[in-house]
């Protein structure tokens, strides 16, 4: 597929609807410095072996189409990169729009909505759309955001959609793509490029850190979260409730500090049989004894995260304990050297105004004293 005058090309997203298959990304001339220049490229296939490129308006260099997704639901190819999204309903036959200034990294469709995030080197945004062509950014989040690194990807998965992205403190969840949860977890942070659903467990892949291959898993959580349209209609609840739910079913917002924002968030997981899916282990047969092992051991590896994931909640909040103790004799000094006299100044000025007494006394009675003797000289 690569032909010259094109030094590099990389394909960052394939997607098929079971007959044609779209793959996307970007070609590259020149090399990395100042003559390094990136245009989108697109290629379609229907046996996987021969690959058309596909016509996409470079109209501008460092460009790139990020992602492809099928969307079942409305028959079409849609993909997503800088300054440019497409539809087809075949792969070969394409109409280009140009939602944003930015670039979309990602995109997932779920609910009636397609939500696409923004990353390469920029703070992440997240954006919806009813019909992928009007999109909005007014996104609200439930708890802290986690848009202050660059966002990876967005996955419709599990009846939700998911957001992973770069040192992000956690990952964040929603049903709507407008009202989202931050869902932190202490493995979660690493840098993160994509994650699907199993059962009511997420499963990302990542950096590898210390003791961790580079799979995280997180979950279960509650489907039944704020933001869905059964909640909007029968539970009445404002908005205070529906935190209240959201924090009764990922964890504890705990306020450490004087200020708005000052807030740690605890995940919180279950841990019952049940929830790990070892309730119900069966080794009556080899298969099934397979089996039990690998649900014991996604189990045991949930459990053990969780335990890593607490001491480290553990240190953080000691470590706030001892901001807020500090914080607090710091304010109490404060309040006293308001508050109450200074001894040393108070005991100087005691002594300055004694003296000054004293010389005012010694000065009347000096005074007094040549008054007299002129009245005897005169008498």
């Amino acid at each position: 597929m690569l032909e010259s005058p094109y030094t590099g090309i990389e394909i960052s997203s394939i997607a098929s609807n079971g007959s044609a298959y779209v793959a996307v990304g970007w070609k590259q001339t020149g090399a990395y410095g100042n003559n390094l220049k990136i245009y989108m490229t697109m290629y379609s296939s229907t046996d996987l072996k021969t690959w058309d490129e596909m016509a996409v308006p470079n109209d501008g260099t460092n460009r790139r189409i990020v992602d492809v997704i099928w969307n079942e639901e409305t028959d079409e190819f849609f993909i997503s990169g800088t300054s440019l999204t497409g539809v087809s309903s075949d792969g070969v036959i394409w109409e280009f729009r140009k939602p944003i200034s930015g670039t979309f990294s990602s995109v997932a469709y779920g609910n009636g909505k397609y939500v696409a995030v923004t990353g390469y080197g920029t703070l992440g945004k997240i954006y919806y759309s009813t019909d992928g062509i009007n999109w909005s950014d007014e996104t609200e989040f439930i708890g802290p955001s986690i848009t202050n690194s660059p966002l990876n990807k967005v996955r419709w998965t599990g009846g939700h959609f998911v957001i992973v992205g770069s040192e992000t403190l956690g990952h964040a969840i929603s049903l709507d793509g407008e009202t989202w949860i931050r869902v932190p977890s202490n493995y979660w942070n690493n840098g993160l490029y994509d994650v699907v659903s199993m059962g009511d467990h997420f499963i990302a892949v990542g950096d590898a850190v210390t003791n961790n291959s580079g799979i995280y898993i997180s979950g279960p959580y509650d489907l039944d979260s704020p933001g869905s349209p059964s909640d909007d209609a029968d539970s009445g609840s404002d908005s205070g409730s529906e935190a209240t739910k959201q924090n009764s079913v990922l964890g504890l917002i705990l306020q450490v500090g004087p200020n708005s924002g000052n807030e740690f968030i605890v995940d919180l997981t279950d841990a019952t049989t049940a929830s790990l899916r070892v309730d119900s282990v069966d080794v009556k047969s080899r298969d099934h004894a397979s089996q039990a092992i690998g649900k014991i051991d996604i189990a045991i590896q949930i459990i053990s995260d969780e335990r890593a994931k607490f001491g480290v909640y553990q240190n953080s909040l000691d470590h706030i304990a001892n901001n807020v103790v500090n914080y607090n004799e710091n304010m109490t000094a404060s309040e006293s050297r308001i508050r109450d006299a200074d001894i040393a100044s108070e005991m100087l000025k005691q002594v300055k105004y004694s003296i000054l007494s004293q010389a005012v006394q010694a000065m009347l009675a000096q005074s007094n004293q040549q008054s007299s003797g002129v009245l005897n000289l005169l008498g």
